[in-house]
């Protein structure tokens, strides 16, 4: 059964106006209500693939997936820092769009509907979610940094740490991996593992407040080469 949505429309001009501010975020054009829960949205045209794809089709090194993190980082940093949730992080959901030099992330699919039935969850992605999470008011700041640390994971190991729907796994397997069983970090280079560890805290209370304090966890345990990309990605982060 189709769960009954709303939107807000203050989000919305929110998600307009940052977007069109960071390279990392697919540019949000216009938004048309057309009715009192439905708008029409007009997002630019971005030249590329998702995420997925792009990891599967090539073999990058460690330093351009590093690089791609930190501008992920950048492009999330900014949606928070104005009070927008993505709310279906996933790897799918970040497009690699192609310059004539390079290839670098966008966030896109921004899901800013809300369920008008509190006790909903409107989430399409269980392999991300978080596990504290039981219906849509659940979710928080510190929830998104528990899907930011599963795509991380997703990203630095090419899997799920808690299993995945294209691997077989259903969702009620998936969910109680999240909740009772402890990542598997033997996969995850020394730089990141920290702070993946910390994303994935299953007390939400442990986990980074925010992208600030997940950037410095990172910055402590890069080398040299990697905190200079940290900063051509990110400026003043």
């Amino acid at each position: 059964m189709p769960v009954e949505t709303s939107l807000d429309p203050d989000e919305m001009c929110r998600i307009v106006k940052v977007s069109g501010k960071n390279l990392f975020i697919v540019k949000y054009e216009s938004i048309q209500q057309i009715s009192e829960r439905s708008f029409r949205v007009v997002m630019e045209k971005v030249n590329g693939v998702d995420l997925f794809k792009f990891l599967t089709q090539r073999n990058l090194s460690y330093y351009r997936i590093k690089l791609l993190i930190f501008q992920i980082l950048n492009g999330f940093k900014c949606l928070h820092g104005n009070s927008i949730l993505h709310r279906d992080v996933c790897i799918s959901n970040i497009l690699m769009v192609k310059s004539p030099f390079y290839h670098y992330p966008k966030i896109s699919d921004i899901n800013f509907y809300r369920p008008c039935d509190e006790n909903q969850i409107l989430l399409a992605n269980p392999e991300y979610l978080d596990p504290c999470v039981n219906k849509f008011y659940d979710y928080d700041l510190r929830s998104e940094i528990w899907s930011i640390g599963v795509l991380l994971y997703h990203i630095l190991t090419a899997k799920c740490p808690f299993g995945s729907r294209l691997s077989g796994d259903s969702v009620e397997i998936i969910r109680n991996n999240s909740v009772n069983n402890a990542p598997d970090l033997r996969l995850i280079p020394s730089e990141f593992k920290v702070l993946v560890s910390r994303c994935l805290n299953k007390d939400k209370e442990l986990r980074p407040n925010d992208l600030n304090e997940c950037v410095a966890i990172l910055s402590q345990h890069l080398d040299f080469v990697g905190r200079t990309a940290l900063k051509l990605a990110t400026g003043k982060f």
